[in-house]
């Protein structure tokens, strides 16, 4: 039950995130293992831009996950 409720707070704070991070969250959490370059392929960026994107959305989603966990 426990493992449930934090898979579903992930994944509504996926949601929440702005601008790309929701879609490219879901494609480096993705079963269909997709590379660096097909995910910058599926977004219409830059592979060399993907880092520094996924970086920024990693921050972002902590940011958003800590409140949720501190109630916990």
């Amino acid at each position: 039950a426990l493992a449930a409720a934090r898979h579903r707070a992930l994944r509504d704070a996926v949601r929440r995130l702005p601008g790309r991070c929701p879609r490219l969250m879901e494609a480096l959490l993705s079963p269909r293992d997709l590379t660096y370059r097909e995910i910058a392929g599926e977004l219409g960026i830059s592979q060399g831009s993907l880092g520094p994107e996924r970086s920024r959305c990693l921050g972002c989603l902590r940011r958003l996950l800590t409140p949720e966990v501190a109630a916990r």
